[in-house]
C-alpha cells in the first residue's frame, strides 16, 4: 500500500447508506475500502483499472454486477 495518510471519500449517491470509500489522491493507484470495516483490508488498483471500472459504471448503470455468464464482450452493456 502506498506511503502517506490517504483522503477517503464515499460516493455522493450512496447517501446515509454507504458502501464504500475510495482514496484517489495516492500516486499511481486508487483504494478502496468496506466503510463499514474500516480497519479491515483494503483494494489497490493501478489508474487504468480503476477508469476503466468507472467508464464502465457510467455506461451501464442500472446493469449491476455481471455474472459469470453474462460478462459483456468488448464493454457492452
Amino acid at each position: 500500500m502506498p506511503e502517506g495518510r490517504p483522503t477517503w471519500r464515499t460516493s455522493s449517491y450512496t447517501g446515509t447508506e454507504t458502501c464504500i470509500e475510495v482514496a484517489s489522491d495516492t500516486p499511481g493507484c486508487v483504494m478502496v475500502r468496506d466503510t463499514k470495516r474500516r480497519a479491515g483490508d483494503t483494494i489497490v488498483v493501478g489508474r487504468s483499472a480503476w477508469s476503466s471500472f468507472v467508464e464502465y459504471s457510467k455506461a451501464c448503470p442500472s446493469a449491476g454486477p455481471p455474472q459469470r455468464s453474462q460478462q459483456p464482450a468488448g464493454g457492452a452493456c
